[in-house]
């Protein structure tokens, strides 16, 4: 039941309340394809073209080949921070 008082909210209403801010802070930070808009899956290869647009491998696919073959790569993130990768001591 939902019950809200005097600046504050119950439990059931916080936690939904919590949700909902974290899924709109996330979603400004996130990558999107910028073809298809679609949010590609952590460990999936985004290709950055020329024109600094990233797209999904999807629609990659549907580009002509020399604007494929210009386009750097870069895999989608785990986290909200980058992982920091070192060399291992020989």
């Amino acid at each position: 039941m939902a019950v809200e008082g005097e600046g504050w909210l119950m439990p059931a209403d916080l936690e939904a309340h919590l949700l909902r801010k974290s899924v709109g802070t996330m979603a400004g930070h996130r990558d999107r394809c910028a073809a298809c808009s679609r949010t590609p899956l952590p460990g999936e290869l985004l290709y950055v073209l020329e024109s600094a647009a990233a797209v999904c491998a999807l629609c990659r696919a549907t580009l002509s080949g020399s604007v494929r073959d210009s386009a750097r790569t870069e895999r989608v993130p785990a986290g909200e921070r980058r992982l920091a990768v070192r060399p291992l001591a020989a």
